[in-house]
């Protein structure tokens, strides 16, 4: 294709989607991206999780699914750069929420000739065992996020990739050292304010740990009224919530159980403590 798709004069966005163990939300994913308003587009997943997906995606000439050994997150985003056959690239992880016109609205300053590089500030962050969204100031979203973009809502030049940096090989953050690379080196990012074009998903399995409400400056979080996707999403996330819920008093009632006969040998060696005591 050398970078151009069949859609009139437009590059071919080719979003890059890492996946392991959790085909639910990919899947998912797939379908976000099936509904982008920004026509020439393609979707590499790179799967190197216990169950294969292949059977389960749609029949689309746009997605490619590939097989991987297991590999750091930034070997698979580089792995799917090599790949990608446009000359942009968009990243997608697996288990956030996108909008429909978020490739559209982040590929226009790039063709504009304005950056090099946009990125999503203004995160809403949906915490799903809680049913709870936050947002944060814009202090805290500064602290928390590198060059105040959100890093997995990069989207790039491909030449940027190919000549002045490679996601480092590790699983955390990886996306953060990149942005930090390029801008070194001279990137021009663009900052996109968030108007419905992403949701940041809080689910408990989350590569980056951090407790929504309270992580680095609980004055700086900010509680958000309702929920912060379309209806037509909710009983996809609400399902999901159900499932935490239902693990997590589980995990109560094992513990409790597991506390019943410990509590209970305790009792009795304070009553022999007791009666030692006494005689």
């Amino acid at each position: 294709m050398g970078g151009r798709s069949d859609v009139g004069s437009l590059p071919l966005v080719s979003c890059i989607m890492p996946t392991y163990g959790r085909p639910v939300f990919a899947l998912q994913a797939v379908r976000y991206f099936l509904r982008q308003d920004y026509p020439a587009r393609e979707l590499i997943i790179l799967d190197d999780g216990p169950e294969g997906l292949s059977a389960r995606l749609p029949e689309d000439d746009r997605i490619r699914y590939v097989r991987l050994p297991r590999l750091k997150i930034g070997g698979k985003r580089n792995t799917g750069c090599t790949l990608a056959r446009g000359t942009i690239i968009a990243q997608w992880d697996d288990d956030d929420w996108y909008g429909p016109h978020r490739l559209s609205v982040q590929v226009a300053p790039l063709l504009a000739g304005n950056a090099d590089i946009t990125g999503i500030r203004g995160t809403v962050v949906f915490d799903l065992e809680r049913w709870q969204a936050w947002t944060c100031t814009p202090r805290l979203h500064r602290l928390m996020y590198r060059h105040d973009v959100h890093g997995g809502t990069l989207v790039f030049f491909r030449r940027l990739w190919e000549q002045q940096a490679r996601y480092p090989n590790r699983s955390l953050a990886e996306d953060a050292h990149f942005l930090s690379r390029l801008v070194r080196a001279g990137a021009r990012l663009t900052r996109i304010e968030d108007d419905g074009l992403f949701v940041y998903i809080r689910h408990g399995g989350n590569t980056w740990s951090f407790r929504s409400g309270r992580f680095l400056d609980p004055r700086g979080w900010r509680i958000m009224a309702g929920v912060p996707v379309p209806a037509e999403d909710r009983p996809f996330y609400a399902a999901l919530a159900a499932s935490a819920a239902e693990a997590s008093a589980r995990r109560t009632e094992r513990r409790a159980m597991g506390a019943g006969p410990r509590l209970f040998r305790q009792a009795i060696s304070r009553m022999l403590a007791a009666e030692t005591d006494r005689g």
